[in-house]
C-alpha cells in the first residue's frame, strides 16, 4: 500500500480502539476470495470514509434531500 493508505489505515484503527492488524485480518477474512486483500483494504477504506462523512453530516442536521450529490442517475 502507499504511504497514505497506511496513514489511513492507522487513522481508522485510531478511531475503532483496534491494530492495522485487526483490521487487515478482519477485511481478509471477510473479502471474496478472488478479490486481492489490496483491493479489499482500499474498497473498506473509502467506504469507512463515506459513512464517517455521512454520519457527521446527518449529526449535524443535513437531511436526505441535501445529500443528492451523492446519488448517481
Amino acid at each position: 500500500l502507499e504511504p497514505e493508505m497506511w496513514n489511513s489505515l492507522y487513522d481508522i484503527a485510531k478511531r475503532e480502539s483496534c491494530t492495522i492488524h485487526d483490521i487487515c485480518t478482519l477485511i481478509s477474512l471477510r473479502k471474496n476470495p478472488k478479490t486481492s486483500l489490496t483491493a479489499a483494504i482500499r474498497v473498506f477504506m473509502m467506504l469507512y470514509f463515506v459513512m464517517l462523512l455521512l454520519s457527521s453530516l446527518v449529526k449535524q442536521g443535513t437531511k436526505i434531500e441535501q445529500l443528492q450529490f451523492l446519488w448517481v442517475e
